[in-house]
């Protein structure tokens, strides 16, 4: 399951598509705000406590420069509403060259695959659990060192350089979602930058395609021209099977099923009743053979 989640999340098997259980959710970095000075502790239990959810708690800012050394995290946040299912994730890191100084550094995972010269500018990991994490708020990785060479710099979360950013849930094969957006730690005067969640996926029922209720996104929703139900909202049992107002040729109007409406030849209006849809019959042109050809030559 590891070498599948990681495959996926590398793109080499699948890319995103509709949204799974991990959509709207953020990388975001955390600092310490004491100095870190237990290097026997875990590095991922540094922190100890529950984490913040609000993403205005975080601290993206280190301001004291010199050869203290602190520790921060990468944690992924997930919109309040929603149930993720988090097996895996990639993302990769960007910084001026020995600028901050990394002395360690690890997952928070159960497996880790990085590209080479990792944890250098520019490089990146896939981060993966055996078991899915269904926090709202789940400890990625952690890094500790310091910023000795100038009063502005800043660590940076950029997508993976192969994969891009992405979450993976447990589903064989996983569904990715793209991450929402990505933060940034900064360090002396420089500004970091926390980001919160996007909206969480909802249940789409979708007009143009299949008429089958997906869990997409509110823009993916509209973008394929369908009716979004809401944030977290789902397809089990399927929201979308009502009788609505189904339009036939000659101008009536029956209020069944989709499926109803569709076998027997109508175009079905979800979520509206008869009374607030006008069916009117498809005008029909009287027209004779030679009208026609008349026409065509006379076009020419």
């Amino acid at each position: 399951m590891r070498s599948l989640t990681v495959s996926l999340l590398l793109g080499v098997v699948a890319v995103p598509a509709w949204a799974g259980p991990n959509a709207g959710g953020v990388l975001a970095v955390d600092g310490l705000e004491a100095p870190y000075s237990t290097s026997d502790l875990p590095i991922c239990e540094a922190f100890g406590g529950d984490l913040p959810f609000d993403c205005n708690d975080l601290v993206t800012n280190i301001p004291e420069i010199g050869l203290t050394v602190f520790v921060w995290q990468v944690v992924a946040i997930f919109p309040e509403l929603a149930t993720p299912r988090l097996a895996g994730t990639t993302f990769g890191i960007d910084y001026v060259e020995a600028s901050p100084i990394l002395v360690e550094f690890g997952p928070c995972g159960d497996f880790e695959l990085t590209t080479d010269g990792w944890p250098g500018p520019n490089t990146g990991v896939a981060v993966t659990w055996n078991d899915a994490r269904t926090e709202h708020v789940v400890p990625v990785y952690m890094f500790a060192g310091y910023e000795y060479y100038g009063p502005s710099a800043s660590f940076d979360l950029v997508p993976h350089p192969n994969g891009g950013a992405l979450f993976a849930d447990d589903a064989i094969p996983s569904k990715l979602d793209a991450v929402y957006d990505l933060g940034r730690l900064g360090f002396g005067t420089e500004e970091g930058y926390a980001p919160c969640p996007g909206p969480a996926a909802g249940a789409c029922c979708n007009d143009i395609f299949t008429g089958e209720c997906r869990v997409i996104s509110e823009q993916e929703c509209f973008d394929a021209f369908g009716n979004w139900l809401g944030e977290a909202t789902d397809c089990d049992p399927d929201p979308c099977q009502i009788k609505s107002a189904c339009c036939f040729p000659d101008g009536s109007c029956e209020e069944l099923l989709r499926s109803e409406c569709l076998a027997e030849g109508g175009a079905f209006r979800f979520g509206f009743p008869c009374s607030d849809v006008p069916c009117g019959p498809v005008p029909v042109l009287e027209s004779s053979w030679g009208m026609i050809k008349r026409g065509y030559q006379g076009a020419r």
